[in-house]
């Protein structure tokens, strides 16, 4: 496969945000429009949660628990963009620019070829996860209305999402205009949730590979007789300043992606051991897209940490012993502040790495047991 390009590797997220209402740090009436739009099934969902609590509708109030909190990360990780949008168009031109300096040296390219292509298909996979996820229960009515009129020969008014509304959905005008709201939000929090999700990757991926070039540099100095070790030590600085703003602009949603990964997991592994069968697919897919989406999460923190960590051992096997006084200070300077990796943090959560995300699993599985001793299955 080619090199991509810059614009060829941020084109999905640039169509989405622009879709959404964002074009860099502009923001159009669609923006606003969008969040008019989406904002209400939020409250609906929690009304509905809220007011139809008792033991008889536990599972169906548990399945409802998931995607108000998608819907809840969803918006979170979009207002924090557009209130940090200049920010982060910045932060796009910075490593634009260091990119187009990797696209000119064929080695370079070589060292970053697969981090590209990679981030490149797994946005494009996600999008289509999360799509075939919102798919899978907006459509559902349409299968389970028919079915249960065939088998009962009586129509119910199924609608994919359970909400609260101020009317009632019990003929066929009322549910088609709930209906369509409903699907629509739903695929609003997909694009929402996965643009800022690609978004953060794509960020993520170019400051560590920066890092591996880097690396690479540090490990040549000795057949350049040091000549570039200014150079290299002005963009180790350079590279530590963008992780650093990375880490400013996501650190709140990936502290929420942390603090309700375990609340998410265990609602929909249970709803999956007790559910009605007509449910599973959008439980399982559900679940999926969670779990694909924290692990994708902290497999690019622990990106993050591993790439920064790796200066200290090319600044290490650089032949420093070899130079002059003055330049072996200068190196150890630098072999001193490499030790300390850069992280991406989640406020309470001190770094977003692999053993961040099997704490998850293990807090999702402690309250899974809970709830298993705890349940009694309805008469």
């Amino acid at each position: 496969m080619d090199f991509p390009t810059f614009e060829e590797a941020f084109r999905l997220t640039k169509i989405n945000c622009w879709l959404l209402g964002i074009d860099g740090v502009n923001v159009h009436f669609r923006f606003y429009l969008i969040f008019a739009t989406f904002f209400p099934v939020i409250f609906e969902e929690l009304g509905f949660l809220i007011t139809k609590a008792s033991a008889a509708n536990f599972v169906t109030l548990l399945g409802l628990i998931p995607c108000i909190i998608y819907c809840v990360v969803s918006v979170t990780k979009v207002v924090v963009v557009f209130l940090n949008r200049v920010k982060v168009v910045q932060l796009i031109k910075r490593v634009e620019q260091l990119y187009l300096k990797i696209s000119k040296d064929a080695k370079k390219k070589e060292i970053v070829r697969h981090e590209i292509i990679f981030v490149k298909r797994l946005t494009k996979f996600l999008l289509v996860l999360n799509m075939t996820l919102v798919s899978v229960y907006n459509f559902s009515s349409l299968i389970i209305m028919p079915y249960h009129y065939i088998t009962t020969n009586t129509v119910v008014y199924h609608l994919p999402y359970p909400v609260l509304v101020p009317f009632s959905t019990e003929a066929c005008l009322p549910w088609f205009v709930v209906y369509i709201h409903s699907i629509t939000c739903g695929y609003i929090a997909v694009i929402f949730s996965a643009t800022m999700d690609a978004l953060y990757y794509i960020l993520v991926t170019h400051v560590c590979i920066n890092f591996m070039v880097l690396h690479d540099d540090f490990l040549n100095l000795k057949f350049k007789n040091f000549v570039n070790l200014t150079e290299c030590i002005q963009s180790h600085q350079h590279f530590i300043q963008l992780s650093e703003d990375l880490d400013v602009i996501f650190r709140l949603p990936n502290f929420i992606n942390v603090l309700v990964g375990s609340i998410q997991i265990c609602a929909l592994g249970f709803c999956i051991t007790v559910g009605d069968w007509s449910d599973m697919p959008g439980y399982f897919i559900f679940l999926s897209t969670v779990l694909v989406q924290l692990w994708m999460t902290s497999m690019f923190g622990e990106k993050i940490l591993s790439s920064s960590s790796s200066i200290s051992e090319a600044v290490w096997n650089c032949y420093w012993n070899c130079t002059d006084v003055k330049t072996q200070k200068t190196i150890l300077l630098v072999l001193m502040r490499s030790q300390k990796p850069q992280k991406l943090t989640a406020y309470l959560f001190p770094v977003i790495c692999i053993s961040s995300f099997t704490k998850i699993l293990s807090n999702a599985w402690s309250y899974f047991s809970i709830l298993q001793s705890v349940y009694t299955p309805p008469a």
